[in-house]
């Protein structure tokens, strides 16, 4: 009787390891969507204000680019692009 009742435990523990890894990963799926959706909605509302106030033809992702232009004043695309390039593989490896 006590193998059985050892056995049911064993499986019980694995269930709720898979389960509770299931949860996890659920949990994960979830906050990555939650994120991506705000992104949006974020990037949607900028877009509007900033045409209200005039201003058309940007979008958020344009940001990376006129700071470079603020801070280093006039300067070639191809240095643009490295600049942004560069920093941006920077920040992904300091996670």
């Amino acid at each position: 009787m006590l193998e059985k009742w050892q056995a049911v435990c064993h499986i019980n523990k694995l269930t709720n390891s898979f389960a509770s890894n299931y949860n996890v990963s659920m949990k994960i799926d979830n906050t990555l969507k939650l994120i991506s959706s705000l992104r949006e909605e974020i990037n949607k509302s900028l877009v509007s204000e900033m045409n209200k106030v005039g201003i058309e033809g940007l979008v958020p992702s344009h940001g990376d680019i006129l700071s470079k232009l603020f801070q280093n004043g006039e300067m070639p695309k191809s240095q643009i692009a490295e600049s942004i390039k560069k920093r941006q593989v920077d920040s992904y490896n300091s996670y």
